[in-house]
Parts: structure tokens; C-alpha cells; sequence
């Protein structure tokens, strides 16, 4: 019984001692969104705020994690934290007023392109044909958009690497 004890203890520790510490400096840009693409979204729901708040933050960065973090929330089943984001980022910030109905189709197309792109390298094509129509009308709704007008221009093709350059 002590035996077993004093074991468990020792493997604790052992455990402890090899475990690598948290990353005090956020990903590079490209790490972020290889972690989102292979569906490890702890790294951008950990990331992206602080990215986002931080002034001096690489801008391709915090561009990315406007349309990447609202995305990982939604693929980890966070819809309300989702919508809510969204709904900030599509709201004039000085007057309370909804910001002009191009972006605000083209932010929610966007955020709903990074919902989409994952899944369709996971191959999740099921999951993507029930998800994505409710994914887009779900942000058209916190932005007020028509969520046909989203869909007419949503581009969920994976891109080559060559494109992705």
C-alpha cells in the first residue's frame, strides 16, 4: 500500500519534471494557424486574446486571430463566446452603430472560411455539410448580415501551398 504510494508520488514528480513549461511567447503566425488547421485549438483560444490585445502585436497575427479565434471558439462548441465576439467586431466601437454591411459580410465570410477550411483537411466532410450552413447563419445573425450573401462568396477550397504563400 505505501509501496504503491510512495509510486505514484515518484511518478507524479517525474511526471512534473519532464512536463516543458508554458510557452511565455505567443506562436509564430504560421504555428497558430497550423495548430487551428490540425484542429489543436487550444493554442488559439490561449493565444489570440492576448494577441489581440497587445498593441504591439505582429499585425498578420492579430489580423488572423480576428477570424481565427472567433472560429476555434465555435469548433470547440463555444458558440456563445463565438457570437459574441463577432457581434463586438462587427459593432462600431465610438458610436454603438453596426459597421458597414460590406465588411460585415465579408468578416463573417471570412470567419466562416476558417470554421471550414479545419474540417475539411480532418476530412470531417459530414460534420462540415451539417455545420457550416448553421455556422453561417448562426454569425450572419450576430452581424446582421444576409447569410446568402456569406455563402454566395465562401471559398472553403484548401489552398495549395504554392497559394499559400
Amino acid at each position: 500500500m505505501v509501496a504503491a504510494a510512495l509510486i505514484g508520488v515518484a511518478f507524479a514528480g517525474t511526471t512534473a519534471a519532464c512536463a516543458r513549461p508554458p510557452a511565455t511567447n505567443p506562436p509564430t503566425h504560421e504555428a497558430l494557424v497550423t495548430e487551428h488547421m490540425q484542429g489543436n485549438y487550444a493554442a488559439v483560444l490561449r493565444w489570440c486574446p492576448m494577441i489581440l490585445a497587445d498593441r504591439g502585436a505582429d499585425p498578420a497575427q492579430s489580423s488572423w486571430c480576428l477570424f481565427g479565434y472567433p472560429a476555434a471558439l465555435r469548433l470547440t462548441l463555444d458558440t456563445e463566446q463565438a457570437l459574441k465576439f463577432i457581434g463586438r467586431v462587427c459593432t462600431d466601437t465610438s458610436s454603438a452603430a453596426l459597421a458597414d454591411p460590406g465588411f460585415r459580410t465579408s468578416y463573417v465570410r471570412e470567419v466562416a472560411r476558417w470554421y471550414a477550411l479545419p474540417m475539411r483537411l480532418q476530412r470531417q466532410d459530414r460534420a462540415l455539410a451539417r455545420g457550416l450552413p448553421a455556422t453561417v447563419a448562426a454569425f450572419s445573425e450576430a452581424c446582421q448580415v444576409d447569410p446568402v450573401l456569406v455563402s454566395t462568396g465562401l471559398d472553403t477550397a484548401l489552398p495549395t501551398r504554392r497559394l499559400a504563400r
